[in-house]
């Protein structure tokens, strides 16, 4: 398997096994042949929860730089594998503004000579292997505290602008993936009941027919769900602007076809 051999050629073989290894729900990484190397190699394997990339924000932004390198350094090549080890090479040598380094820089204590530096007069520093040692340990803890400083500046900026919606157990929510999967379909499906907070921000939500019989059940962040509001049995359809208007005496009756039709009540002006 395509995925396995990367792991193994690129990961394993170099830097040894990972302790842990998160990722999303993709098949490559949930099939049985990637769970049996995983058991083998004694890597713990944790998923995301779906529909939710947040929650794995720092590989979603880095695959996003990746893309971005990749899209500028293919200039109309049709092949983009042939420009992917060159793009990933220039992310990882490109100074980070979160960890104040870059990540090169991190995992092997210098920075690595460009293609052309020594043309241009470019000054290689010469230390000794020890000394570059000793520098990326004091690096490797100024970068975490870098690193810190920074997202808590990023969440501080994020929760000014959010307002996090909240839902009781219990309750009926609809769920949307943020995707139609047709022009016309519905951009939210349900009912589903909620029956248990997982967190500050997942729930665990189980669908509801109309006989009330529970069935599929989800995992699912508070930005994917809204508050689900029944139909008024009066009209059988749903509220038009107008009905929000009381202020103006706007009432409503039902033509024989089961359409609405507002009307000022004459008792009210």
């Amino acid at each position: 398997m395509e995925f396995i051999r990367f792991l193994e050629d690129e990961v394993v073989t170099k830097f040894g096994a990972p302790l842990v290894l998160i990722s999303d729900r993709g098949t490559c990484f949930t099939s049985f042949e990637t769970y049996e190397y995983f058991e083998k190699k004694g890597i713990t394997h944790s998923t995301s929860p779906p529909y939710f990339p947040e929650s794995n924000g720092l590989a979603e932004r880095a695959v996003k730089t990746l893309k971005d390198t990749l899209r500028r350094q293919m200039n109309g090549i049709a092949n983009w594998k042939s420009e992917l080890s060159r793009a990933i090479f220039a992310v990882n040598t490109s100074f980070n503004a979160s960890i104040g380094f870059s990540p090169f820089e991190m995992l092997f204590g210098f920075q690595p000579q460009i293609e052309n530096e020594l043309l241009i007069g470019s000054v290689i520093e010469n230390k000794s292997r020890m000394e570059q040692i000793e520098e990326m340990k004091r690096n490797r803890i100024q970068s975490a505290t870098n690193l810190k400083i920074s997202q808590e500046r990023q969440e501080k900026s994020y929760n000014e602008k959010r307002s996090e919606a909240t839902f009781q157990i219990g309750e009926k929510v609809l769920f949307t993936t943020g995707n139609r999967r047709g022009t016309f379909n519905e951009l939210f499906e349900g009912p589903f009941v909620v029956n248990q907070k997982i967190g500050k921000r997942m729930y665990r939500i189980q669908r509801e027919d109309d006989d009330g019989n529970t069935s599929e059940m989800k995992v699912a962040p508070a930005e994917r769900l809204k508050s689900f509001v029944e139909r008024k049995e009066d009209y059988g359809i749903e509220e038009c602007f107008c009905c929000l208007n009381d202020e103006y005496g706007i009432d409503h009756k039902k033509t024989q076809d089961g359409r609405r039709t507002c009307f000022e009540d004459e008792t009210n002006g």
